[in-house]
């Protein structure tokens, strides 16, 4: 390792945590929520996800599709809010560095929102802050686990540009593969542009469903099944001939008994922890109801 430096690691609620869960809190991570509109008595209002719980959010989509056909919006994250939590860490934790890493910034404008965060924050202090903003090419379990190693490193004494090396070997080692219940959300919501016309296609097909990757930060066509039970064996299955793991974890949309059962599935070939968390407010407005996904970080 190089020189210490005090570095304070930063991501966004792509990442599938709260601000108050212990680990986090634990790892000393700071979270910038990410903003959704809802839709509210026929008016637009802006919310940030630390506003909304995770069951609280399922039924506000379900109202929203019921009496408009409409789906919240999503919007990234406030560079206001990005830059009074850099400048925190600068002013009230001493930080010498901030290592601030995001949701993919193929489908979220969290991390040029951050970037001008950034930039705002050096401007307001008067000088040229440390403050380095990468893209994990990830979401919600991959992405922390990203943010997570970088804390690690920081809580070492990796300075700023160890930990950038670092975290640029990670990332490529994170897979995550995706199984819809429904193409209605990626379809309104603006998402998957460059496969939008296969998915289509696919789910209008009787009994077809498509296996999603997260490649280079893009959901990619990676696979199909005759049935969502079928895609999700196959996920598994997948993963489980990717080679050697050293994380294995489930995400899900409002779907806790659908991945407890993928988890079983896992752990009849990967026995450390398998975490299972619910990908959040602003990953499920563009996944829908009942999505499950496998993230493994190879060895």
């Amino acid at each position: 390792m190089s020189n210490k430096q005090r570095v304070e690691v930063v991501t966004d609620m792509g990442c599938s945590f709260r601000p108050g869960d212990p680990e986090v809190q634990e790892c000393g991570i700071s979270l910038i929520p990410l903003q959704l509109a809802i839709l509210e008595k026929g008016e637009w209002k802006t919310k940030q996800e630390t506003e909304i719980e995770p069951g609280q959010f399922y039924n506000i989509m379900q109202r929203m599709i019921a009496e408009n056909g409409e789906l919240p919006k999503t919007s990234g994250l406030s560079p206001g809010i990005a830059r009074d939590i850099y400048l925190s860490l600068f002013r009230e934790k001493n930080a010498e560095a901030v290592f601030s890493v995001h949701v993919t910034k193929a489908h979220s404008q969290a991390m040029s929102a951050a970037l001008i965060g950034a930039q705002e924050a050096k401007k307001a202090a008067g000088e040229d802050l440390p403050i380095a903003v990468m893209d994990s090419k990830s979401l919600s379990l991959g992405q922390y686990w990203i943010a997570k190693h970088a804390a690690w490193l920081a809580q070492k004494g990796a300075d700023l540009k160890s930990i950038i090396d670092e975290v640029s070997q990670l990332i490529p080692k994170i897979e995550v593969l995706v199984v819809l219940e429904t193409f209605e959300n990626l379809r309104k919501g603006g998402r998957a542009d460059q496969i939008k016309g296969m998915l289509a296609s696919m789910f209008s097909a009787i009994s077809i469903h498509p296996i999603l990757a997260v490649r280079e930060g893009k959901l990619d066509l990676f696979g199909r099944a005759r049935s969502a039970s079928k895609a999700r064996k196959k996920i598994v299955d997948m993963i489980g001939g990717m080679g050697e793991m050293l994380k294995m974890g489930v995400i899900h949309t409002n779907a806790p008994a659908l991945a407890e059962e993928v988890k079983t599935s896992v752990g009849n070939f990967f026995k450390d922890k398998i975490p299972i968390v619910d990908a959040g407010p602003a990953l499920a407005t563009h996944a829908g109801e009942r999505a499950v996904a496998v993230v493994a970080q190879k060895k």
